[in-house]
């Protein structure tokens, strides 16, 4: 065989190929198989900080990791249960050690809340500290951390707030390199949201062409479970070369069981059976008073809708057994959970 040399087409150090090599699979300078690419090494690296901070990670979280260690933007379209939420935060932590700067996303103050602890968790199981690191923001904390979060926003590796912070305060918040954005129906809901997204990525719209132009400097993942799509969902395509795609059905550990039958007293004895971590949703704000009043006295019980929210932590603490909220598709109780070890 004729010896054939490829200039600087050698995919790991990126200097000549020769045929020797290719006959081994092997890059000669660098002592590595030529089968695998920068992001591979990277995300051996990455499943090991994931065992560290979560467990074992599915296969389709070390597909979602390569996608974003390539620098590839994309939908997470999966049922609740799976882990997007927590490969996002793991993630993020992950990058922000590296030096990367990263945007978490949620719908609602409970779920910013529980994500910060959540990642302080993750942080000290890896071992890494997480001082000047993580800034967060709710509606909930007090002014003058509200203060101190905007005078610091821009030193902060991992910025986690609402979609409603986004709306108002995007200007503020610089560019990122990762964009994790838990339950892109919220952002979505608000179309003008979609633009901010892309500015934080490094877009920016010319008013004289009328499109949109620049490249993007990071990745966005956006994660649904009921994938609904809007008309500014199409920049995500154009732009980022993603779709939202389409809702998909798999098997899950829940069982469906129907009563027809919506008496206080079926109600009760459904609870007294099924023990504590129940969620009860009601139609409205005042059929939840209403149930909310009927067991209070039977049961350890607590309510929470969009201005009673303090019911909540004494959930989380086992205070309290079950919690009743309305079923609004945007509710507190149907977007703003995350508690596996409390619901049952």
């Amino acid at each position: 065989m004729i010896p054939v040399v490829y200039s600087n087409l050698c995919p790991v150090c990126g200097g000549d190929l020769e045929s020797k090599e290719i006959e081994k699979h092997v890059c000669f300078r660098k002592k590595r198989s030529l089968c695998l690419f920068p992001e591979d090494f990277l995300l051996k690296e990455f499943v090991e900080f994931f065992r560290k901070c979560v467990g074992e990670p599915r296969a389709i979280q070390k597909m979602w990791a390569k996608r974003i260690l390539r620098k590839e933007s994309f939908a997470a379209t999966a049922p609740t249960g799976v882990g997007k939420t927590s490969f996002g935060l793991a993630m993020s932590l992950f990058l922000a050690l590296k030096g990367k700067r990263c945007y978490v996303i949620f719908p609602t103050s409970l779920l910013v809340i529980q994500a910060a602890e959540t990642i302080r968790k993750y942080a000290e199981k890896a071992g890494v500290g997480t001082e000047n690191l993580i800034g967060y923001y709710h509606g909930r904390i007090p002014k003058r951390e509200k203060e101190n979060f905007m005078q610091n926003l821009r030193n902060f590796k991992i910025v986690i707030t609402t979609t409603q912070f986004l709306s108002k305060h995007y200007r503020e918040l610089g560019h990122f390199d990762f964009i994790f954005v838990d339950d892109v129906d919220a952002i979505l809901k608000a179309s003008k949201n979609v633009d901010k997204l892309l500015h934080l990525l490094g877009f920016h719209y010319d008013l004289k062409t009328k499109s949109w132009v620049g490249e993007a400097r990071g990745c966005l993942m956006v994660s649904t479970a009921t994938a609904k799509k809007g008309k500014k969902a199409e920049l995500f395509r154009q732009l980022l070369n993603f779709d939202i795609g389409s809702s998909r059905i798999t098997v899950r550990n829940v069982e469906d069981v129907a009563v027809n039958d919506e008496s206080i007293s079926t109600l009760s004895s459904i609870l007294e059976k099924l023990g504590t971590g129940g969620i009860i949703y009601a139609r409205t704000g005042e059929e939840a008073e209403e149930i909310y009043e009927s067991l209070k006295n039977k049961f350890r019980i607590g309510i929470v809708t969009a201005t009673k929210k303090g019911d909540y932590e004494k959930f989380v603490e086992g205070e309290i057994d079950h919690l009743i909220g309305t079923a609004h598709y945007y509710g507190t109780l149907v977007r703003g959970l995350d508690l596996p070890e409390r619901i049952s």
